[in-house]
């Protein structure tokens, strides 16, 4: 087939959104022809990876917006209208490449969000829409976030919900098929759902990861690696470990990463007389994650919401047991491989089975050597990026199978009822 991509963010070596950007079109050249929309500041490094390694059924496509729109990507806050702006020039480039020379489907990459929306479905052609997590943070865990979290969290869901409706309409009513890491409930039951979180490892850091040797001696040590925001839970994290000094006062906790929730955290840790047990190593370079998860045993991963899960699955492949909450792709990757997924019901409940897990862990050396195996031996057979692109081409022939939507879907589930308001007059 001859398919276009849109992949905003796409950059070769690299974790999160650029990773999947970059995989997703690695192995989508395997298979087809195809054409990739990113946006310019991705060109140095693709170019750079290209020469190297060129892929002979890729071509790219770098967009950059006028200089008039450009001031609305220098902030954070600003980034989503740069993407809003990008998507719709995006759309305009489609419909002149798809006049000159047709495409048989189209497959909307990054960002994988399901409330920035993509308007490549209007193209009439099959559409893949990767539509990420679908969740919202429950009111009950805002007593255990502060109040900058509290706010951050009621932004994103009010983004969620409110920016999410109408990229129902935008976005999802055009896709052939929605690939989402959010349980198939939460959508719509008109739309064709496929529950796939999306991402994946390369080949050399399966490698580099699956190295590792499983760790046996030494204190019992957990570790929380990523963005230090309210988001990520690391609160229920900390007072699980608590728990467990009571009995295990020899263990470690070592928290990496940096952001606005680091200070709290900190504070915590002293009013909870843990601070001699607890390590803050800020944050460190992804090249340097699989040194630091050879000297832990368990990785605790508590978010309140999550896409993927990446250092889920880093820790999985270096024969790590993962402890994480039952939301986005985070659970489908544990129960993947035999790691502990907590449902998300209260903060004293996590708290509580975090605990639980974690006893079990320390007690039973047998258990803990077995779930590092199946860990390891699941990221390497389910998840890498191999793997990932079977998965994908399914997806796609699936697609390619049905018909388009039509666009004005949402309407005519309305329209029996005009009907017959005009024949009752």
């Amino acid at each position: 087939m001859r398919v276009l991509l849109s992949a905003f963010s796409c950059q070769p070596g690299r974790g999160s959104e650029p990773g999947v950007g970059w995989g997703v079109v690695s192995q989508a050249a395997l298979r087809h022809q195809i054409v990739v929309l990113t946006d310019a500041h991705n060109r140095p490094a693709i170019e750079q990876e290209r020469a190297l390694t060129p892929l002979s059924q890729a071509s790219f496509v770098y967009l950059g917006l006028p200089s008039v729109y450009r001031w609305a990507g220098k902030s954070k806050c600003s980034g989503y209208l740069y993407y809003f702006l990008w998507q719709l020039w995006a759309l305009r480039v489609a419909r002149k490449l798809h006049r000159e020379h047709p495409f048989d489907l189209v497959h909307h990459v990054t960002f994988v969000n399901s409330w920035a929306p993509s308007f490549l479905g209007r193209l009439g052609i099959p559409f893949v829409w990767f539509a990420g997590a679908k969740e919202h943070t429950p009111i009950r865990f805002y007593r255990v976030l502060s109040w900058r979290a509290r706010i951050t969290e009621a932004l994103r869901s009010l983004a969620v919900a409110g920016m999410g409706w109408l990229n129902l309409r935008w976005t999802a009513v055009r896709a052939s098929v929605v690939v989402t890491s959010s349980p198939e409930r939460v959508w719509p039951a008109r739309l064709t759902v496929e529950r796939q979180p999306v991402g994946a490892l390369g080949e050399e850091e399966m490698v580099a990861l699956g190295g590792l040797p499983i760790r046996k001696g030494g204190p019992f040590r957990m570790a929380s690696i990523g963005q230090l925001n309210g988001g990520k839970g690391l609160v229920m994290g900390m007072r699980a470990f608590v728990r467990l000094l009571e009995t295990h006062p020899e263990s470690e906790y070592w928290i990496v990463g940096d952001g606005p929730e680091r200070k709290r955290l900190e504070r915590l840790a002293h009013e909870l007389r843990c601070a001699h047990r607890v390590q803050f190593l800020g944050w460190v370079p992804r090249s340097e994650i699989p040194a630091l998860l050879a000297q832990v045993d368990v990785l605790v991963h508590p978010s309140l919401h999550e896409q993927f899960g990446y250092v889920v699955l880093e820790a999985m492949a270096a024969g790590r047991v993962v402890l994480v909450t039952d939301v986005g792709g985070c659970g489908p990757l544990a129960k993947s491989g035999c790691g502990v997924v907590i449902p998300l019901e209260s903060p004293e409940q996590v708290t509580a089975e975090l605990h639980k897990a974690l006893l079990r862990l320390v007690w039973d050396g047998g258990h803990r050597l077995r779930a590092a195996q199946a860990a390891r031996k699941a990221a390497e057979e389910l998840w890498s990026w191999a793997a990932a692109g079977s998965r994908l081409e399914q997806i796609y022939q699936q697609a390619a199978g049905l018909p388009p939507r039509n666009p004005c879907g949402w309407r005519e589930q309305r329209l029996p009822r005009r009907v017959e308001r005009q024949n009752a007059r």
